[in-house]
């Protein structure tokens, strides 16, 4: 469920299944993102990604909320637990986007 208006989103929740990381990535997407414009909510999206990656990162981009994901790049069977809703909603807002302009 969400709801979006004047390009922000106002509310935002999320139901599915899966592994504790999943869920634990999907509670913090939920937190990052809600009262954020469409543009902010995808940029933290494109952050919360280079996380997962290996060296993508400068310490001024770590964002302590996303750092215990950060481990999922050691560990390829996880990675995808802790970034799928990620890159979901990420789509989801750039379509969003893209309907707007």
């Amino acid at each position: 469920f969400y709801e979006i208006e004047k390009d922000k989103i106002n509310a935002l929740h999320i139901h599915g299944f899966g592994c504790a990381i999943s869920k634990a990535a999907t509670s913090i997407l939920t937190k990052h993102l809600l009262n954020k414009t469409l543009e902010e909510a995808r940029q933290i999206c494109q952050l919360y990604q280079k996380h997962l990656i290996p060296n993508a990162l400068s310490k001024e981009e770590t964002v302590e909320d996303f750092e215990a994901f950060s481990a999922a790049q050691y560990f390829p069977g996880r990675q995808q637990c802790a970034s799928l809703s990620w890159e979901k909603m990420e789509r989801f807002l750039e379509e969003k986007v893209r309907v707007r302009e």
